[in-house]
């Protein structure tokens, strides 16, 4: 078990990326799991930073979205897709790109 000061640094050590909790997002937390937020848009529930057991976290927003009536559940991740269109049954439906503002 880890307090939610272990999981962020958890986080933000695999990551490398500063855990950020978007506004008006909700927040999930686990001692034994770890934590994920989300945000309800319409038909689609989206994840933001998460750290700790997916499959429980993913288990999780499938229950949330259908009990809110979500079609579909989307994230952004800087990881290969792939383990998550294996091990979820997730698709590459777009792209996020990125450059430095100069």
């Amino acid at each position: 078990m880890q307090n939610l000061c272990e999981w962020i640094a958890f986080y933000e050590k695999k990551t490398g990326n500063k855990f950020d909790n978007f506004p008006n997002s909700n927040f999930e937390f686990n001692e034994e799991k770890g934590f994920c937020n989300w945000m309800v848009d319409g038909d689609t529930l989206y994840i933001g930073d998460t750290a700790g057991d997916g499959v429980f976290w993913d288990a999780l927003m499938q229950s949330k979205a259908k009990e809110i009536g979500c079609k579909f559940i989307k994230f952004g991740t800087p990881r290969n897709p792939n383990t998550f269109i294996r091990k979820f049954k997730y698709k590459v439906v777009g792209f996020i790109l990125e450059k430095d503002v100069i």
